[in-house]
């Protein structure tokens, strides 16, 4: 399947806003500056008019929203995994959807990971902790891959239907 191209965001009134892997129609209002989703992705903004200012509320709250999920998700896969990161940790990263440091134990995630479904999530993290016990991609890697998460390939097809590196935040 082809990948797409975003268009540049603009965060304007009716614009659709990915979250884990559904559209929402994107509201905005004058007020305290706060995103949450209702039937639609709600943005306050005390300078509504900015778009610097949108944006910035707005990655915050996919920031919180990636957070939270990390922080629901990390147990169970570390408990089946067999092994724990010393931390998570969120960046914006152009050409991967996670890294790790295995000798620091530290794990980073990409923002666009809370755009799509969920289970790109799943298997990113689940394919970071991996690496904590089999270096590199060789067939070791993936025999722990399908022990500890059978539906990896469906999840990986998944990411390859994401321009990775182009972000709405540029």
């Amino acid at each position: 399947m082809a990948k797409s191209i975003r268009p540049p965001l603009q965060l304007i009134v009716g614009e659709i806003l990915p979250l884990w892997g559904k559209p929402y129609v994107l509201e905005i209002n004058s007020g305290r500056a706060t995103a949450k989703l209702a039937e639609t992705i709600m943005l306050s903004a005390q300078h509504a008019a900015n778009l610097d200012h949108r944006k910035s509320i707005l990655e915050n709250w996919y920031r919180n929203q990636l957070a939270t999920a990390i922080a629901d998700l990390q147990p169970q896969l570390e408990a089946i995994v067999g092994k724990s990161a010393e931390s998570v940790s969120i960046r914006w990263m152009k050409t991967r959807w996670g890294s790790c440091n295995i000798a620091a134990k530290r794990i980073n995630l990409n923002l666009e990971l809370v755009k799509l479904d969920p289970l790109c999530l799943q298997y990113t993290l689940t394919h970071e902790l991996c690496h904590l016990i089999v270096r590199g991609h060789g067939h070791d890697f993936y025999t722990q891959m399908d022990r500890c998460f059978p539906r990896w390939r469906h999840a990986k097809a998944l990411l390859k239907q994401d321009p990775i590196g182009q972000s709405f935040w540029e």
